[in-house]
């Protein structure tokens, strides 16, 4: 049997300088705990998809959602949310078509309302926060510790 892993997915806990909400708080923690975030979206979608295909091949592995104490990657992190590695999926997700409101994650076409309020944002912060995702050429992953709304 393989080892256990661990996948930590950190997470902001106040907007990043490069977004119009910058300094303001994210609310991430409450609302991962209250269900009102069952997903994020990140960049790197191999970096991302290998980590949690690994973890699935050990039924003792866990995710953790972690968020930043204060600034990402120079303060600590502490846990809002672990649980079993096995309930973590992901998808591709594009977004060619964000300036018509629309997201494809995996071939299929969703509401950018739907998704913003799944990652725990609002239509304008998620618009503000993924505008740069527009231009890039490879897909983005989506990664949700939830059953998945998204799949047929």
């Amino acid at each position: 049997m393989l080892k256990a892993k661990t996948v930590n997915i950190p997470f902001m806990k106040y907007y990043a300088a490069c977004s119009s909400f910058a300094g303001e708080p994210t609310l991430f923690e409450d609302k991962i705990i209250t269900g009102k975030k069952i997903h994020t979206i990140r960049k790197s979608y191999d970096y991302w998809a290998q980590r949690i295909d690994s973890a699935h091949k050990s039924p003792d592995s866990i995710y953790k959602l972690s968020l930043w104490s204060d600034k990402p990657y120079v303060s600590k992190q502490y846990q809002a949310q672990i649980g079993d590695a096995q309930n973590l999926w992901y998808m591709p997700i594009n977004f060619k078509k964000l300036n018509d409101e629309v997201l494809m994650i995996d071939d299929q076409e969703f509401p950018l309302e739907l998704i913003a309020k799944n990652d725990g944002l609002s239509a304008d912060i998620f618009r503000d926060w993924f505008k740069s995702f527009v231009d890039e050429d490879i897909p983005s992953i989506i990664i949700g510790w939830t059953p998945n709304p998204y799949k047929d």
